[in-house]
C-alpha cells in the first residue's frame, strides 16, 4: 500500500518576558514546543509533540558612562572650590545592576592631559546635593551623576592660565561573577559582560571587563597678572636748562612712582587695585601730591609722566588707585593699566 505522509511542524515559544532596548529581562524562562501532524492513506494519525528543557535568558552586563560637558571641558581659576564636571551613567544591560563609582586622575599614563592635579581628597561624586559611592540603575535606566573637585592655588605648584587636569568618572559592576571564559549552562543565569570601550575611556579599562569610564577635563582660564614698579623725577627747585630730564631727586623735587600692570592671561581681571602705604620705607618724608591710571593696549608702554587722570584716593596713610578691570586675550584687546602715585620730597 502506498502511504501519503504528510509532516506539519510548529513552534510555541512561551514565557518571554518583557522586551525592553536592552533585550529580554534576565532569568527569563524560555522554552519551545514542536508538534507534528501527518497522514497515511489520507488518515489523519495521532499529533506528536516535542519538548526541549528550557533555557534561562542570561544576564548581559552592559553599561555607558559618558562626560556631557561641551567639549568635555569646564573652565575653572585657581582656588576655586567643588567645580562641575557632568556625567551620565545608563544600564544597558537587561537586569537591575549595582555599580561602584570612583574618580580617576590623569597621572601621565592613562591617556589624558596631566598639566596639574586638582585636590585628590576633595574629587567627590553626587547625585544631585547627595556625595554617593556606588549607584543602582534598572535595565534602561540612565542617571545624571557630576563630579566636583577643588581647584589648587595659582602656582601650587603650576596652575596657570590654559593648564588643563583630567578626571574620569569610572563605574564598575558589583555583585556578578563573569560568565564569558565558562561553558554555558541553560539551566541557570550566568553573568555575561558585554561592556565595550569609548574613546574618552581610562587605558586601564577594556572590553568586557564589567567597567566603564569617560573623561572630564578642568581648563584653567584666568588672569595672569604682572606689575612693575619703578619712578621717575619730574621737576627739581633748581629748575636746570633741561627739565626734568636733568631734575634730580633733592628736598622740594616732584616724583613719580609708575606701574605697569598687565594681564598676559586669557580671562579679565575685575576689581584691579593698586595701592601704596606713604608711611612705608621712607615714604612718611614726602608729601602725597595725587595719583591716578590711564587704560591701554599692552602692545604699548606706559608713560607715566603723560597720565592726566586724577582719580586716586588717599585715606589715611595708604594710596588707591582703582584700574577697574585689565582685560586677557579672550576680549579683542589685552589691556595694560598705567598708574602713577606723585610725591615732593620733603
Amino acid at each position: 500500500m502506498k502511504q501519503v505522509l504528510t509532516i506539519a511542524a510548529m513552534l510555541s515559544v512561551g514565557a518571554l518576558g518583557t522586551l525592553q532596548a536592552a533585550g529580554t529581562a534576565a532569568s527569563t524562562d524560555i522554552s519551545n514546543t514542536a508538534t507534528l501532524d501527518y497522514s497515511v492513506g489520507s488518515v489523519a494519525q495521532t499529533q506528536l509533540s516535542a519538548s526541549d528543557a528550557g533555557f534561562k535568558v542570561d544576564r548581559k552586563i552592559d553599561l555607558t558612562v559618558a562626560n556631557t560637558d561641551t567639549g568635555k571641558k569646564v573652565n575653572v581659576v585657581p582656588s576655586a572650590t567643588e567645580q562641575v564636571l557632568t556625567y551620565t551613567i545608563q544600564n544597558t544591560g537587561n537586569d537591575t545592576d549595582t555599580y561602584a563609582l570612583s574618580t580617576v586622575q590623569a597621572d601621565g599614563s592613562n591617556g589624558a592631559t596631566d598639566e596639574f592635579d586638582p585636590t585628590a581628597a576633595s574629587c567627590k561624586i553626587y547625585d544631585g546635593a547627595s556625595e554617593i559611592t556606588s549607584v543602582t540603575l534598572a535595565a534602561d535606566a540612565t542617571k545624571t551623576l557630576s563630579v566636583k573637585c577643588d581647584i589648587p592655588a595659582a602656582g601650587d605648584p603650576t596652575v596657570k592660565d590654559t593648564q588643563e587636569a583630567s578626571v574620569w568618572l569610572l563605574a564598575e559592576v558589583t555583585g556578578r561573577t563573569k560568565a564569558n571564559d565558562i561553558a554555558d549552562d541553560p539551566a541557570i543565569v550566568q553573568d555575561v559582560y558585554a561592556d565595550g570601550v569609548s574613546a574618552g575611556s581610562l587605558t586601564s579599562d577594556v572590553s568586557y571587563d564589567g567597567k566603564h569610564s569617560d573623561v572630564g577635563t578642568y581648563h584653567v582660564a584666568t588672569a595672569n597678572m604682572t606689575i612693575i614698579k619703578s619712578s621717575i623725577v619730574t621737576n627739581d627747585p633748581i629748575k636746570q636748562a633741561g627739565g626734568a630730564t636733568e631734575a634730580h631727586r633733592i628736598p622740594g623735587a616732584t616724583v613719580r612712582y609708575c606701574f605697569t600692570v598687565d594681564n598676559t592671561g586669557s580671562s579679565e581681571a575685575s576689581g584691579v587695585h593698586v595701592t601704596d602705604d606713604m608711611s612705608t620705607d621712607g615714604k612718611a618724608n614726602m608729601t602725597y601730591v595725587k595719583s591716578g591710571m590711564q587704560l591701554q593696549d599692552i602692545t604699548t608702554a606706559c608713560s607715566c609722566a603723560g597720565i592726566v587722570d586724577t582719580s586716586g584716593t588717599k585715606s589715611g596713610n595708604n594710596v588707591d588707585i582703582d584700574l577697574t578691570t585689565v582685560t586677557g586675550s579672550d576680549t579683542p584687546a589685552t589691556s595694560r593699566a598705567c598708574a602713577y602715585i606723585e610725591a615732593t620730597i620733603n
